[in-house]
């Protein structure tokens, strides 16, 4: 009865808690892009290529989103553009960058969250291919510098699209297509947990293996 009662608890517990903790967890919602594509172009190594300007070169720009504030988002390549080339893997792309680097920004009306990334991967080349890579944040201002801190990394997701009638990224890949343009239609990233959810998780996860370890006594 005792071990019963107290595995209740512990799940009872482990409820309370799991919703705190993704509550902890806050995210930009990156909309879809109202200005600029990226092109894709080359047999073999496609280059991938930032087209339109927004302040920058080689600039794409759109809605963004924390909560219920609404703003834009400016992404831009410096230096290179990234060369991307099929791996064993059909569905796993790999991105050369070299010194290039993505740069974003997002700002709702106040100071900006900035910061940078070097692509590395493109997952999928057919319908919705996606980057993901680390952000490294080298500006979090105003109503962002609560949720993150300069110098941190978040995961960056990016969805890119192609549109209907457009020759896929992996077509262009393998020169069946010269090339192909494609828009940003969605993407984010997240806020980290914070280490008061995490430390809570772990004990109620403690209570309950410690609960589910014990024996009934004969």
């Amino acid at each position: 009865m005792r071990r019963l009662v107290g595995v209740t608890l512990a799940i009872a517990s482990l409820a309370m808690f799991l919703p705190m903790a993704v509550a902890a967890q806050t995210q930009v919602t990156i909309g879809a892009s109202t200005s600029g594509m990226v092109e894709f172009s080359g047999a073999g190594s496609a280059a991938g290529t930032f087209i339109g300007s927004c302040g920058e070169g080689n600039c794409i720009q759109g809605d963004a989103y924390l909560g219920v504030n609404a703003g834009t988002h400016q992404m831009w390549i410096t230096d290179n553009n990234p060369l991307t080339s099929a791996t064993p893997d059909p569905n796993i792309f790999a991105v050369n960058m070299k010194s290039g680097t993505l740069d974003f920004s997002f700002a709702t009306g106040s100071g900006p969250i900035q910061g940078t990334t070097q692509l590395t991967v493109l997952r999928d080349g057919t319908n919705a291919p996606q980057f993901l890579d680390p952000l490294r944040l080298s500006r979090a201002s105003d109503v962002f510098a609560s949720l993150w801190k300069t110098g941190g990394i978040v995961p960056l997701n990016l969805t890119l699209p192609s549109p209907r009638g457009n020759a896929l990224v992996q077509q262009v890949i393998s020169g069946l297509a010269g090339s192909t343009a494609v828009t940003i239609a969605g993407g984010g990233f997240l806020t980290a947990p914070e280490p008061a959810s995490i430390a809570l998780i772990g004990s109620g996860l403690l209570a309950l293996g410690g609960v589910l370890k014990r024996r009934p006594r004969r």
